[in-house]
């Protein structure tokens, strides 16, 4: 009986190797691990007359059970960080800091450490295939390009791509709720607005800033 290939493949995030052998009279087999077998409603030993017959057979039972344990959650991720001014209370007091901060914004100016705010939101799938954990950022099936099969379901979340785990700890992940969005969105916006005045502010001349300064008009409305 002589080798001819491998199936590899990965169960409940454990990594198999299963040999195909050729038996003498031309037929083929591959003996499964019972824990494969059982949840692949597969035989521990088996046979066909062709390598292509043996692999179908395998990969399409492979591909039910995957598709059959895919389970999907949505959340919402959210991030804060700040640096300077912006992480302490009003009597000067820190109310985030130290080594590894995860609220810690890293930027730094020539002069040091910068007075820096930001805040984030996103809707995240949360897939899980045989017990392993995938995040993806997600949008509504209407901002995917009209060629994109996403496009045919305007109202649904769908995924877009992965998203990255890199600083998974530095997220706050909550139950997706529509009705907890616009409530972000809210103060996302008051923020931005914040931005907005200030640069208006800065781009003034040096006589306009000094006048508005004098007469307390900076962020008065």
């Amino acid at each position: 009986m002589a080798k001819i290939t491998d199936f590899k493949f990965e169960i409940a995030g454990k990594k198999y190797i299963v040999h195909v052998n050729c038996r003498s009279d031309g037929n083929f087999s591959a003996n499964l691990p019972k824990e494969v077998a059982s949840p692949l409603d597969l035989r521990e030993k088996m046979e066909a007359g062709t390598l292509t017959e043996l692999s179908k057979k395998f990969y399409d039972a492979l591909d039910r059970y995957k598709t059959a344990s895919i389970k999907q959650e949505m959340f919402i991720a959210i991030r804060y960080m700040s640096a300077g001014r912006f992480q302490k209370a009003k009597d000067g007091s820190y109310f985030h800091q130290g080594y590894q901060d995860k609220y810690k914004l890293e930027l730094q100016w020539e002069s040091g450490t910068i007075d820096a705010l930001a805040f984030h939101f996103t809707v995240v799938i949360k897939e899980t295939t045989d017990g392993v954990e995938k995040l993806f950022k997600a949008q509504l099936g209407k901002d995917f390009s009209h060629i994109q099969d996403e496009h045919n379901a305007p109202d649904k979340w769908q995924k877009e791509r992965e998203f990255s785990t890199y600083h998974k700890d530095k997220w706050k992940f909550i139950p997706f709720s529509q009705q907890a969005l616009p409530t972000l969105k809210t103060a996302q916006e008051k923020i931005r607005q914040v931005s907005e005045a200030l640069f208006h502010f800065v781009e003034q001349d040096e006589e306009q800033i000094l006048l508005t300064l004098t007469k307390n008009k900076l962020l008065t409305n």
